[in-house]
């Protein structure tokens, strides 16, 4: 019989190649600081670079002005005006979960959803002719007092749309385009408790923010 103490082991030994593998593995902290540190002007170059453009470029947009008026809802008798309209589609609003009391919340709230609907802005465009202003302005001039346009979209002097568009688009915006630039300049809430309404328009020139807030007001009433 053979000794025991003979035998030999031939489980492989682990292999030193292995452990190499997982030293070159690590991330040497002190060799990723000094790459950095070698191409710090770079680094400082290009942040620089977007500093300055970034601050150019705030530079030369045009001023944006709010004007606003806090409202509240006239308290009206019989069934006229929103009232008439409350009462209407009171029923079709409570399916909704909507609910348009005689309150002067609820007056306030089917006001604020009469303001921003498609059709009334589409009318408010056309009534009062801003279009232009509302499309084509690019900045505002404060010594004369007047808006100046986008000169490759709209041409001031002789009315007339200049603006290059693939069909089905036409050179004058159409009216569902104004609405969606309207929708994003204007903004209408109430509040609940009181019914007291906030309207206010955002514009290049503060002149043509005002009116138009002016104008809304006076064509919210009527409706």
């Amino acid at each position: 019989m053979n000794n025991p103490s003979t035998l030999q082991n031939n489980e492989p030994m682990p292999s030193s190649g292995y452990n190499n593998n997982i030293a070159d593995d690590e991330i040497d902290l002190r060799e990723l600081f000094a790459v950095i540190w070698q191409g710090k002007w770079l680094i400082i170059a290009i942040t620089t670079l977007f500093a300055v453009a970034s601050v150019f470029y705030a530079i030369n947009q045009p001023n944006i002005y709010k004007s606003e008026a806090l409202l509240a809802p006239a308290e009206q008798e019989g069934g006229g005006g929103l009232s008439a309209l409350a009462g209407q589609f009171g029923g079709l609003a409570s399916l909704a979960g909507v609910d348009l009391g005689g309150g002067p919340s609820n007056k306030a709230q089917l006001a604020i959803e009469v303001l921003k609907s498609r059709q009334f802005t589409s009318d408010f465009i056309q009534k009062h002719n801003i279009l232009p202003d509302l499309m084509a302005a690019e900045s505002w001039n404060m010594k004369t007092n007047t808006v100046v346009y986008n000169s490759e979209m709209y041409d001031a002097q002789n009315n007339k749309w200049l603006r290059e568009v693939e069909a089905p688009f036409k050179p004058e915006p159409s009216m569902q385009e104004a609405f969606k630039v309207f929708s994003k300049i204007i903004s209408a809430s109430s509040d609940k408790e009181t019914g007291m309404v906030k309207i206010a328009i955002e514009h290049v020139s503060p002149y043509v923010a005002q009116h138009w807030v002016e104008w809304l007001i006076q064509d919210i009433n009527a409706t």
